[in-house]
């Protein structure tokens, strides 16, 4: 949702003219990285992206011992761990890497 909320963002202030929708760049730092990772893999709206500190891979960083809480937290909510996601469940994540 947070993805779809961005764009439907971006569509608002272009029909107000308030951006310029071929000159778009986006950054973000650590969650704002991960979403800036996953939008430059679903649309070619960005020209340029500067992304520092996110997790692209989730199931990768979790089999490494990394992403912990956010381990925790999954296994927490989705009753398994997200190294146990199915392949399915992993595109329809917000896993970056899903869309590279």
């Amino acid at each position: 949702m947070d993805y779809k909320d961005v764009m439907s963002g971006i569509d608002w202030l272009a029909s107000q003219r308030m951006c310029d929708k071929g000159r778009m760049g986006v950054y973000g730092g650590s969650y704002g990285a991960i979403l800036g990772a996953y939008a430059i893999g679903k649309t070619t709206l960005f020209r340029a992206a500067v992304l520092s500190g996110g997790s692209y891979g989730y199931r990768r960083a979790c089999r490494l011992g990394l992403q912990m809480m956010w381990n925790a937290a999954c296994t927490q909510e989705l009753a398994y761990p997200p190294v146990e996601m199915s392949d399915v469940s992993q595109e329809l994540s917000l896993s970056p890497i899903c869309y590279a």
